[in-house]
């Protein structure tokens, strides 16, 4: 029998805000984790590792603020790789 994928949303998509009530939104809509990205000095890892916890939620990656990837500037890239 095949499990069903699971299904996450990465915070930026809440803009500022706080952790608990995005916890508490994606729990709400059945959602299995998150892409904590942003401001990671927000919260310590034990406590957004417990809030989300609260919530049945785990966390799927990690993408600090200021790191783009994707960014058609090649300089950008390179910061975010440094």
């Amino acid at each position: 029998m095949l499990s069903r994928p699971q299904l996450g949303v990465c915070t930026w998509t809440f803009g500022d805000l706080p952790l608990p009530e995005i916890a508490a939104f994606l729990a709400e809509l059945d959602f299995d984790g998150v892409e904590l990205a942003g401001d990671l000095s927000r919260y310590t890892a034990r406590e957004a590792g417990q809030i989300l916890q609260d919530h049945n939620l785990a966390i799927f990656s990690l993408t600090p603020q200021n790191v783009d990837l994707a960014h058609p500037d090649t300089a950008v890239r390179q910061q975010a790789l440094d």
